[in-house]
């Protein structure tokens, strides 16, 4: 079984194993997760002034059954100027279903469809984490490289740390990241109070999980843009 094969084997067990609404929106600690990670990317691209706007050519690395796609939407990006690659073909029906407007290809993100220095914004969110393959994620993260434009933002986030009950992810601490996109300029950040405390706390006060979130020894993963000079 090589390293597609692997991860497409993984998602499946996912479907069947993890109950539907644990990252429903509906679910406190979901959205709470949710609403802190989406104020912290518009922060960062807002501060080094690459915030997308209605003409930016934006991609999402995996966006899954949706991903960061209905959120660029929300930030005034057109579902047109929308792409993304998706490697487990079963999530990509659902995501073009919600936007039959979008560009949204299936394959492998290793070698995208698309031309050098072609987008304004790329995103890839708890992508890198479910590749164990060194030469996989390298690959993709050249792609990356090749199809932004000069002065385009890649925007990163994903977990630093292991996951104790499942082997088919590894954690990439903050220069394992840095490793990935040597030739950009990179900024990195903690983010996202642990899910296990956010699972607990969340449920009954948001305004405890922001508390506790705002502690950087609880935060378990890293957010990030990197641009292209």
């Amino acid at each position: 079984m090589n390293e597609k094969e692997r991860i497409i084997k993984e998602y499946k067990r996912r479907r069947r194993e993890i109950p539907e609404d644990r990252y429903a929106i509906w679910n406190p600690s979901a959205l709470h997760t949710r609403f802190s990670r989406e104020k912290t990317a518009i922060e960062l691209l807002y501060e080094k002034n690459v915030f997308p706007n209605n003409e930016s050519k934006c991609c999402e690395v995996g966006y899954g059954s949706l991903g960061w796609l209905g959120t660029l939407i929300s930030w005034g990006v057109r579902e047109e100027n929308l792409y993304g690659i998706e490697l487990d073909e079963e999530r990509a029906v659902k995501a073009r279903a919600i936007l039959p407007k979008a560009n949204l290809f299936v394959g492998d993100a290793s070698n995208m469809p698309f031309e050098n220095d072609f987008f304004d914004l790329i995103l890839a969110s708890t992508l890198f984490t479910s590749i164990l393959e060194e030469k996989m994620r390298s690959d993709i993260a050249s792609e990356i490289k090749r199809v932004l434009k000069k002065g385009g933002v890649f925007l990163y986030y994903d977990f630093a740390f292991d996951n104790p009950h499942n082997p088919n992810v590894k954690g990439l601490k903050k220069s394992d990241v840095l490793k990935l996109f040597p030739e950009m300029k990179g900024f990195l950040k903690r983010t996202t109070l642990a899910p296990p405390i956010s699972r607990m706390v969340a449920p009954v006060s948001f305004l405890l999980a922001s508390f506790l979130e705002s502690f950087p020894f609880l935060r378990t993963h890293l957010i990030g843009v990197f641009i292209k000079e």
